[in-house]
């Protein structure tokens, strides 16, 4: 959903336009868009299949730990996620030269209902 409003959005510009693939040299890996001309440089990271219940079922299989480190492998998925996006913000950052630019990163909850916190 956040994926065809962005590429729809009249002030973001996707990166995987020709123009900007070219100038990414292997190694380098390339955020999704610029916003408001190239103010931001914007990740989006869509999560459609974490497995909560196994994350919490093997954590809670592993007693007598720290709530820090039970905190942190339930959420690895997202955490790896948040790593990922914050390389390829700040290798859009240099290639592109926008030291200036802020970054973004959009986690999209595509899990079903039953395991989002709306339900």
């Amino acid at each position: 959903m956040m994926l065809e409003f962005l590429n729809s959005y009249p002030n973001a510009v996707s990166l995987d336009q020709p123009e900007y693939a070219r100038q990414f040299p292997r190694g380098k890996d390339k955020a999704d868009f610029l916003l408001f001309g190239q103010e931001v440089i914007c990740e989006v990271k869509d999560k459609f299949n974490v497995n909560m219940p196994r994350q919490v079922e093997r954590v809670w299989a592993t007693r007598n730990r720290a709530p820090e480190s039970i905190l942190r492998d339930v959420s690895r998925p997202i955490i790896k996620d948040l790593h990922d996006a914050a390389r390829q913000i700040r290798d859009t950052r240099e290639v592109l030269a926008l030291p200036e630019s802020c970054g973004l990163v959009i986690l999209e909850n595509h899990v079903p209902g039953t395991l989002s916190s709306a339900a």
